[in-house]
């Protein structure tokens, strides 16, 4: 993610885009972090809409290995790739926080 300042009041954000094939996506699990919630949280959001959101392109899902960092356990973590689209959808979907917010504008 990075900052952009418009003005002195406005904090505008700009998702890092992922290249495919087809398009450029956002990794769900940058949205969350940029959006200040919980991947786990995001990803039931996209799993409870899924039709919705499979209506606006198709949505990848990707797995990658955990690292085992401070001892934990390693196993694999799941993520989607969204379109821009499925991002403004997502958005409209998540409760207005200031992080929120400025991700909308």
């Amino acid at each position: 993610m990075r900052k952009s300042s418009k003005s002195t009041a406005v904090v505008k954000y700009e998702l890092a885009l992922v290249p495919t094939e087809k398009e450029p996506r956002v990794d769900s699990r940058a949205l969350a972090q940029d959006l200040g919630v919980k991947h786990k949280n995001t990803l039931e959001l996209v799993e409870r809409y899924r039709i919705e959101f499979e209506e606006l392109g198709s949505l990848p899902f990707k797995t990658e290995a955990r690292s085992r960092q401070g001892g934990g356990g390693g196993g694999v973590e799941k993520y989607a790739l969204l379109t821009e689209d499925q991002c403004t959808f997502l958005l409209t979907l998540s409760r207005n926080t200031p992080q929120v917010g400025a991700l909308k504008l």
